[in-house]
């Protein structure tokens, strides 16, 4: 069940009165002051309290997020955008905070302008290239996993080229790219959501901390992904679908289950953008993301629920492929009922097509062996269509990730090996709330007769 405070209010009746606008601005200060907290401690080291302002801060700006969304009835959504760029304005300044995975996009951009492509050398290949600058060898010698290839596909490997062009070795035009990146999301479904779900859209705390200050691609994929679900037509798309896709594998999960209700034309346009996005990379050695995606999936396993708790019981193997035939059963599920649907999109172009993201990313997520935070973004544009509350929870206890040895400085624990309580506390508090709301729906089905559509 969803808090009526997130599907109530609409775009035409905007609640103009002085008391709730400065109440709303004030919010906004006080959020933007929290994000600017979190940007000075990054520039200036703080790194034995960096896990405590990192943490502290996106939980205070989901507090802040909360109350207004509680407080304030009608979110004027020109407000929100603005306030949320000003956020991104604070993140653009800051340094990546106990992330190290810039330092992998500044050298692919490298790599693909001077070389061609990017997945066929690790980067550990390149420790003692005398010919590497200053600059770039310090880049080199904090990649973190540097004997794996790249995992990012074409699309986010051509904007690290992108970066690398405009000015080499610097983050703020990955950023850049980034921010016009969630502005396109925000853009796409604007008139699509309630003020209020778009206010959750623009200020998700997880957002402004893994794409502003970390600098994830992942509001790339995102963008490429909302405007597939919301276009009507169907060559655009495959075409967003197939650039999803490549941008970071998440998008080819979804891609299938929307193509098979728009047609063949929609799948032709999609094989031909993953031929012209994947063909110069295997012309030039015959390797791309999934190579390292492979080794990836066969080596890590890092703040998983499900498959940790299989893991133990049975072993790694086992668990694997116990995710598997769960995960291929709800996808089939899902995808059989969409593909039943009509194939044409309704006429109206702000009636969004039905795509069941929240329950098959969820499901992917629950039973994969590695759950990083920023890996639930992608549950985001879904979440605004649909507020759901355990997904919302999701967000708000994704940055408990970071509680690892190395973050933590706890003798004897491996540098991203987490205490037994982290998985304990999220998990656990993620379980209770759905458990409400499974109780709270049963409520919803006895004294009306059906469940609450949410």
């Amino acid at each position: 069940m969803i808090p009526s405070l997130w599907k109530s209010s609409s775009w035409t009746s905007v609640n103009h009165r002085c008391p709730a606008s400065c109440f709303f601005h004030i919010i906004a200060t006080t959020t933007l002051l929290l994000w600017a907290v979190l940007a000075a401690a990054s520039r200036h080291g703080v790194q034995s309290r960096m896990l405590s302002f990192w943490m502290g801060c996106q939980w205070g700006a989901w507090i802040l997020l909360g109350i207004a969304a509680w407080k304030v009835p009608q979110c004027r959504g020109r407000w929100v955008a603005l306030w949320a760029i000003a956020f991104r304005g604070i993140g653009f300044l800051a340094s990546p905070v106990l992330e190290d995975d810039p330092f992998r996009f500044l050298w692919d951009g490298r790599i693909l302008i001077e070389f061609g492509n990017p997945y066929l050398r690790a980067p550990a290949s390149y420790f003692g290239d005398l010919t590497i600058s200053p600059d770039f060898q310090s880049i080199l010698d904090q990649i973190n996993h540097p004997h794996l290839t790249t995992v990012y596909g074409p699309v986010a490997e051509l904007s690290f080229g992108a970066s690398y062009w405009i000015a080499p070795g610097k983050l703020w035009p990955w950023k850049l790219i980034l921010t016009l990146s969630e502005g396109l999301t925000w853009v796409a479904l604007f008139r699509r959501i309630s003020p209020r779900a778009f206010l959750l859209l623009c200020w998700c705390p997880l957002a402004v901390a893994e794409t502003a200050f970390n600098a994830h691609p992942d509001s790339l994929g995102i963008a490429l992904l909302t405007f597939a679900w919301t276009t009507r037509f169907p060559i655009l798309a495959g075409i967003f679908w197939a650039a999803s896709g490549g941008t970071k594998v998440f998008g080819w999960i979804l891609a299938p289950i929307d193509l098979l209700r728009r047609g063949s034309t929609a799948w032709s346009a999609c094989a031909f953008m993953i031929a012209l996005l994947y063909l110069p990379f295997l012309l030039k050695g015959g390797r791309t993301e999934f190579n390292g995606l492979a080794a990836m999936a066969h080596d890590w396993e890092f703040n998983s629920s499900i498959y940790a708790l299989a893991g133990m019981l049975f072993g790694s193997s086992i668990a694997r492929a116990i995710g598997a035939v769960v995960f291929g059963a709800v996808w089939c599920h899902f995808a059989l009922g969409t593909a039943s649907l009509s194939k044409q999109p309704g006429k109206n172009p702000l009636v969004i097509s039905p795509l069941p993201g929240l329950p098959v990313l969820g499901t992917f997520f629950l039973f994969s062996s590695t759950v990083n935070a920023w890996y639930l973004l992608w549950l985001l544009p879904f979440v605004s269509a649909n507020p759901n509350p355990v997904a919302i929870a999701a967000l708000c206890l994704a940055p408990l990730s970071y509680c690892t040895g190395g973050n933590l400085g706890i003798p004897g624990l491996g540098e991203y090996d987490q205490p037994v309580w982290v998985r304990v506390v999220e998990y656990g508090l993620l379980a209770g709330v759905g458990c409400f709301s499974f109780v709270s729906s049963m409520k919803d089905v006895r004294k009306t007769g059906h469940p609450n559509p949410s």
